[in-house]
Parts: C-alpha cells; structure tokens; sequence
C-alpha cells in the first residue's frame, strides 16, 4: 500500500501520491503529482495508485535497458568502425576512399542488406581466414571448408578479413605509405648519380 507521500521514479520525472485530493460537489479523489506541478492525476482507489506505481517502475526499468543496449551497441559501432578507419588509413587519401566505399557497400548475404565490412567482420569472428590457392587464387574458408572467393566478395574484402586476422597492431603503418616529397628528391638524385 502507497503511504501518502510516498515518491518514486518514472518516464515523467518524479512523482508523488500526495493522497485525497478535493473536487467540487464535496467528492475527493486520490491524487498523483509529478514533479513541482500543481496538477493532479486522479485516482479512485489506492489500487488503481499501486498499479500506476508499478507500471511507472517496469517503464523506467525498461528505458534504462533499452538506453544500455543502445549504448553497447553505439560502442560496438564505435570499435567495428575503429578497425575499419585503421585499415582504411594505411591507403593514400583517394585509395582509402575507393576502399572505405568498397566497404561501406550494402550487400545482400544471407537475405540481408549488410555492409560488406560487417559481413567480412561477422565471417571473421566465426574463424574465416583468407589463403592462397597454389594457382594464386585468393579464398576465404571457413572453419567447415567452404570458401568465397574474390569474385564471390571483393579484393578490397579479402584485404580487410588479412588485416582482421592479424589484429589490431597490424594497422599502425601504412601498407602503401607515399613517401615524403624529400624522400623522392633523394631518391632521383641517387638514380641521376648513376
């Protein structure tokens, strides 16, 4: 039983059973408030009052799960889309843009419009790994033996799952660094030197 005073949380804000609540014609009602306003939700019985209270406490119990699943979520984003930024800063500007669209890209698996990278992502988390055939064709198993291959994904995916599988050190420098432009300088002086 609520006891007049008696407050607790809800997707409104803080709320209040501030007990019987006068109207006119002498009847009185049982009244909620939430927050500092002077508006009453009116009740005729104190169980119609526990049953608002419980319902109030399940939907903030709810909100509160639904925002911490939203947050895992964000923060799973976060750290797939921090692997994908990693492998895409080993390329020069325009490459990494071709790649990062390459990737990016809605394929259907499955029955599914996914992007390419969480399918690559998703395949590699299951023990996908990409190996090169002895004619020089490039696949990607899976634990049961099937394969994809590059005509199946794409080069730019088969790239991605090798830097997956090698983790996340691998993306420190960049595979197709351009050198400095003194570097190159340097570079043509020792063939003119020649």
């Amino acid at each position: 039983m609520a006891s007049i005073g008696t407050s607790w949380n809800s997707p409104k804000g803080i709320r209040t059973f501030v007990g019987p609540v006068p109207l006119r014609g002498g009847e009185t009602m049982l009244g909620i408030r939430t927050g500092d306003s002077r508006i009453f939700q009116l009740f005729h019985t104190e169980a119609e009052i526990e049953q608002e209270i419980r319902r109030d406490t399940v939907s903030v119990e709810v909100d509160a799960r639904i925002k911490a699943e939203k947050e895992a979520a964000a923060a799973t984003y976060v750290n797939q889309r921090a692997n994908l930024d990693r492998f895409i800063a080993q390329f020069p500007q325009l490459a990494g843009a071709k790649a990062n669209a390459a990737l990016t890209k809605k394929v259907m698996w499955s029955g599914v419009y996914i992007p390419r990278h969480e399918h690559v992502e998703q395949r590699v988390a299951q023990g996908w790994h990409v190996e090169t055939t002895p004619k020089g064709e490039r696949r990607f198993y899976g634990p049961d033996g099937r394969f994809l291959t590059e005509k199946d994904t794409s080069k730019i995916a088969l790239d991605y799952a090798e830097f997956l599988r090698a983790g996340p050190r691998a993306g420190g420098k960049r595979r197709h660094a351009v050198p400095s432009l003194s570097a190159q300088a340097e570079e043509l002086r020792k063939a003119l030197r020649k």
